[in-house]
């Protein structure tokens, strides 16, 4: 697992760990992020089990203080388009490209 994980540290992008209840997820999760600056990632922890695709992508959405959108292509492109954009051009007033 820590060979993935800093492969994903080095690729832009989302990182999923799923298992059985009790296997470690969390703990090796904490482990993995603890030295990691708040200023470059953000770690995102969802407990719930029990729901469907949208659920998860409303959920993503929340976490990150997109607004999420009723129809899923939306919701998506709400996602992409805030993935796509560095925190940084915000804070310079700049506009990102619209994701399609």
């Amino acid at each position: 697992m820590t060979e993935r994980f800093k492969w994903l540290l080095q690729s832009p992008g989302l990182g999923l760990i799923t298992g059985e209840p009790g296997v470690g997820k969390t703990a090796a999760l904490r482990n993995q992020t603890k030295a990691l600056s708040p200023h470059q990632y953000q770690v995102i922890y969802q407990a719930e089990t029990d729901f469907g695709r949208v659920d998860i992508y409303r959920s993503l959405a929340r976490a990150l203080g997109v607004e999420p959108g009723y129809r899923r292509a939306h919701l998506w492109r709400d996602l992409k388009r805030h993935f796509s954009c560095p925190k940084k051009a915000h804070r310079h007033g700049h506009q990102c490209p619209s994701a399609s």
